[in-house]
Formats: C-alpha cells, structure tokens, sequence
C-alpha cells in the first residue's frame, strides 16, 4: 500500500530528515509517524546538541530538520541560526513547548520555515513537512495565535527596546559582567552601563534581579539553578 506522501529524494535515493529531540519516546513517535506518511525516509536522531556536533557530516546530506528547542545542553536556537546562514537551502521545522517571545520572535526571523507547538496534533506535521517542502512556510495555529497575541501586546519588547538594548540585555542576564559584556559586543564600558540604565528605564525595572527575571520570562535567557547575574543569584 501506498504511502501518503512522498518526499524529495538524495542522488542516493534517500530523505534524510534531522530530528532532534531530548525525550525518547516522544522522538520515536515522531521517527515512527514520519515513516509511516511518506516515503524514502531516513531518520538521523539526536538527543542534544553535542550529539548533533558528532554529525555534522550527515548532516551536510539533511534536507529537512525538524528540531526541539529546549534541550538538556542548551537552547538549539543558536544552531538554527548558524545553519540557516551557513546551508539556507535546508528546511527547518521547530517543533516546542517553549512559549517565550523571544524565543518565537528569534525562531521567525532566523529563517525557521515551519513552527509547531507540542500541544498540536501530530497529523499537524504531516501538512507542515509537506507544506515547507513545497516552498511555503507553515505556522500552527496555535503558533499563530501565539504570535498574533505577542504582536499586539503593548509590552512587546522590539516595540520597546532596541537591538542593542536587547543584546546587552541578554549578555547581563546571562551573568557577564560589564567588561564581559562590553568584549562580547565589541563596545566601551561606558556604552554597556548606558544601554543598562535605559532599558531598565524602559521597562519600569528597578534592580538587577528584576531585570533577570524579565530575561527570563521573555526567553533571553533559559533559567539555571543558582545562576549569578551580576553578582546576584537566581535562586
């Protein structure tokens, strides 16, 4: 019997689909149901990101990848925007719980061309792969409730802060000092303070702390136990 949907295929003969996710069951239902909707499809598994580091090489072979945000070694939103700029021909799915502005905001522009929310169906995936290999793009929607909602909110932060604000914003919530901040952006000290005092004027935000848990809130940063900000700690 005849699959439901059939994929673009490698000079080999091969799909080869990316799939990263941290939690094993639910990666072999989505490895499972993949298989069963279309043909010529190859699953490469990985559970984290240094996993994904070791496959670099198969990875260079990889049409499609549909990727999990929240991993247990990191944030995997950093990667999609390395390999979205370094292979634009690769497609990429999110496919997360995560509901952070930031995160969405980032994930949109990165050139992420399908995003579906955990809670949807999985018949979702289906019509998202389908759709992102026929050249569109596809959003849940959930996703685009999501988005529509973060659009409209009068808080949102592109509407408040700039790139810079936001960088530096994400570097002290992070833990980096001034002079750590000011290296990792290539500016002066004396510009780092300046952006810090304004977005905390910006955001009605009154000390460091409340600038940490905004950050987090709004998925600058993803929280650790006992992370130090700024000689302060989370917890």
């Amino acid at each position: 019997m005849r699959k439901s949907g059939t994929l673009p295929v490698n000079k080999d003969g091969g799909m080869r689909i990316l799939l990263l996710e941290d939690h094993a069951m639910v990666r072999g239902l989505i490895a499972e149901h993949l298989r069963s909707q279309f043909d010529h499809c190859e699953i490469i598994a990985a559970d984290c990101l240094a996993k994904l580091a070791t496959l670099s090489d198969q990875i260079a072979e990889v049409t499609l990848a549909i990727l999990d945000l929240e991993l247990p070694d990191g944030n995997a939103i950093d990667w999609i925007e390395g390999a979205s700029s370094q292979n634009p021909a690769l497609k990429i799915i999110v496919l997360s719980s995560l509901n952070q502005d930031v995160i969405l905001y980032r994930a949109l522009r990165c050139g992420v061309a399908g995003f579906l929310h955990k809670s949807d169906d999985l018949e979702l995936l289906k019509i998202a792969v389908t759709t992102v290999l026929g050249g569109a793009g596809y959003l849940s929607p959930k996703i685009q409730e999501m988005r529509a909602a973060m659009s409209a909110h009068p808080d949102f932060f592109v509407k408040i802060l700039t790139e810079r604000e936001q960088a530096v914003l994400r570097c002290l919530a992070q833990g980096l000092s001034v002079p750590e901040t000011a290296s990792m952006l290539g500016v002066g000290e004396h510009g780092v303070r300046r952006h810090h005092r304004i977005v905390m004027e910006k955001l009605g935000i009154r000390n460091d702390q409340e600038l940490t848990l905004y950050a987090v809130r709004k998925g600058f940063v993803q929280p650790r136990p006992n992370r130090k900000v700024n000689g302060r700690s989370d917890a």
